[in-house]
């Protein structure tokens, strides 16, 4: 009976997106546990500026590979198929731009962050600095992997590896009575990172498909600065909605709320890391399908990950419904009165993961400049809520800024991404996928016209001779 069921799932989606999701969940409590430890070793003062500090280097992270990690992504599945030369010069590509921004961005962290926060030592400047640096390696050469080995390859490096030597310095550190500094969690963090690059380097390599290992890379600079540009702007915006609610608590309430407002964030996140477990395995999928004209294919796949996402969401709501106390206790003592809060955060943050993919679909899909809209609009809709919300009702105000920037959001985009591309992107999928077919014939002949093979591409373009 086994034999069977494994012979008739092998191979499948679910499978896979089961793999990812498990690489996402360890991540997850991977994370949990490491910052958990860490804030039984520290201050609740303390806790509220690593908590900071960490928000500010992820940020700039995001903002320092320039949105290569994207735009890998969508090239690699519209050429590696028909112009290896073009995948092989986005490859290039990709690697220099984000190279250099992030020697930039690590770079002015290490000058600036004395006068932006004069509580940092040049021990803990430097060390987030490293972190910098290493975590924006780490998001490029993670998606090369996705799409050129695999997540089999790519999640393990990018969600475990190198959050377990943190689990394993913050939980020496608290059992021994000792400190985990802000230097010491930022310096063991850049070290495991720059190990899990240099592993994801070395498959990547091995797994280069002979033509492309053949061909001389050919650069599309323009083509590509252009979609770089959009898709770092939306990726910008997305980060901001990450992490600028605990940058701004931070000036505004001080660092206490903002550590109590980071224990129900990384807590409630598991919905955001759930979804975008299972969907970042259906990532590289989606583009390969797009470009193919398969979209009957690309809403089965889309149908299948979000019966998923619907069943590990339901699940996970149980422990936060009737746990919730003791989870935040894990933390500390002093968070246990946050139930409310982190209820309400999941709510929202739940809402959101079971519409995960439409933002790779407009990303993907040629309709990058209007999420790029679309998410700006949303977080000066946030920021604004904040600091308006957040000095009145303190952390539930700044709850109710993220509910009223992302769920109209999450409408707007399901709402296009049916009607422009004929694809439901949220749990409703299960029931509309056959539902949405009618008009293929005429988005297939639309996506050969517009991404088919172009070996008279008139762009600017560098030959590597």
């Amino acid at each position: 009976m086994i034999a069977r069921l494994l012979d008739r799932f092998r191979g499948h989606t679910i499978l896979g997106a089961l793999y990812a999701l498990g690489m996402k969940a360890g991540g997850s409590i991977a994370a949990l546990v490491m910052f958990a430890l860490s804030s039984w070793t520290m201050g609740i003062s303390d806790f509220g500026e690593l908590a900071v500090v960490f928000a500010i280097v992820s940020l700039a992270a995001v903002i320092s590979v320039l949105g290569q990690d994207i735009l890998i992504q969508r090239a690699w599945g519209e050429y590696v198929g028909h112009r290896p030369d073009l995948a092989a010069g986005a490859l290039r590509f990709g690697l220099a731009v984000t190279s250099v921004g992030a020697l930039v961005s690590s770079s002015l962290f290490v000058v600036g962050a004395h006068w932006v926060d004069g509580r940092l030592t040049a021990a803990e400047i430097l060390a987030a600095g490293a972190f910098l640096l290493s975590q924006t390696g780490l998001h490029f050469t993670s998606n090369v992997a996705r799409v050129v080995c695999g997540t089999r390859i790519s999640e393990a490096p990018r969600e475990l590896f190198w959050r377990l030597p943190l689990v394993v310095a913050a939980g020496a550190a608290a059992v021994s009575d000792g400190h985990m500094s802000i230097a010491l969690f930022f310096t063991t963090a850049a070290a495991a990172q720059i190990l899990s690059i240099a592993h994801l380097a070395l498959r990547i390599v091995a797994a280069l498909p002979p033509a492309l290992r053949a061909a001389r890379p050919t650069c599309l600079v323009g083509v590509w600065a252009r979609r770089s540009l959009s898709m770092w702007l939306a990726a910008l915006a997305e980060a901001g909605h990450q992490y600028a609610d605990l940058i701004l608590i931070g000036h505004f309430l001080g660092s206490s709320a903002a550590a109590g407002y980071f224990v129900i964030m990384r807590i409630a996140a598991i919905f955001s890391m759930l979804a975008g477990g299972i969907h970042n395995y259906a990532t590289a999928k989606i583009s390969t399908l797009y470009f193919a004209g398969r979209l009957a294919d690309l809403r089965r796949l889309i149908a299948h990950i979000s019966m998923l996402t619907l069943g590990a969401t339901t699940v996970a709501f149980l422990p936060i419904l009737f746990a919730g106390p003791l989870l935040l206790s894990v933390f500390g003592p002093e968070y246990r009165g946050l139930q409310v809060e982190l209820i309400l955060m999941c709510v929202i943050l739940a809402v959101q993961g079971l519409a995960w993919p439409g933002p790779t679909l407009m990303l993907f899909m040629g309709a990058d400049a209007l999420y790029m809209k679309l998410v700006g609009g949303a977080l000066v809709v946030r920021i604004a809520a904040l600091v308006v919300l957040a000095p009145a009702f303190e952390i539930r105000g700044a709850i109710g800024a993220v509910a009223l920037s992302l769920i109209p959001m999450v409408i707007a985009v399901s709402a296009i991404c049916i009607r422009r591309f004929g694809i439901d992107p949220t749990v409703a999928s299960i029931v509309t996928a056959p539902l949405l077919a009618g008009r293929d014939a005429e988005r297939q002949a639309e996506i050969a016209r517009r991404h088919g093979p172009r070996p008279d591409e008139t762009e600017p373009r560098f030959t590597e001779n």
